[in-house]
C-alpha cells in the first residue's frame, strides 16, 4: 500500500512540477504511435492475431479489410504500448520543459515591460 501512495505522489509532484508541458508530450507521444501503428497495419503489417488474443477487443472489427479494422487493431496496439509509451513521457518531459522554458517562452519585450513600469510609477488622476 505504501508503494502505491509513494507513486501516487511522485505523479502527482510531476505533475505539479511539469503540467501542461508533461500533457502535451504525452499527448504527442500517443498520437505519433496510433499513427504509426495505422500506418503500419494498413500498409500490411499483421497484428491482429495478437489482438485477438485480448477479449476486450471486438473479434468483428479485427477482421474486417476497412479503414476503421485499420484504426481498431491501430488502437489496440497502442493501447498494449501505454507502459512504453508512460516511460517516454517521463523521461522526455524534463528537457522539453527545459526547451519551452529557454527558447521558447514568450517573453516580455524590454521596452514594453519599462513602458509598464513607467504606467505603474505615474500619479492617478483625481476627480475623473
Amino acid at each position: 500500500m505504501s508503494s502505491n501512495r509513494l507513486s501516487h505522489e511522485n505523479l502527482l509532484r510531476f505533475a505539479r512540477k511539469y503540467g501542461p508541458v508533461a500533457g502535451v508530450v504525452h499527448s504527442s507521444v500517443y498520437v505519433c504511435t496510433l499513427g504509426s501503428m495505422y500506418t503500419a497495419i494498413a500498409s500490411g503489417l499483421d497484428l491482429t492475431s495478437l489482438l485477438a488474443q485480448i477479449p476486450l477487443m471486438d473479434q468483428d472489427l479485427l477482421t474486417a479489410n476497412a479503414a476503421a479494422g485499420h484504426l481498431a487493431v491501430a488502437y489496440g496496439a497502442t493501447m498494449l504500448t501505454g507502459p512504453m509509451r508512460a516511460v517516454v513521457t517521463i523521461t522526455a518531459t524534463p528537457a522539453a520543459a527545459d526547451v519551452w522554458n529557454t527558447h521558447i517562452k514568450p517573453r516580455p519585450a524590454p521596452l514594453g515591460g519599462r513602458l509598464l513600469q513607467i504606467r505603474q510609477r505615474a500619479p492617478k488622476a483625481r476627480g475623473a
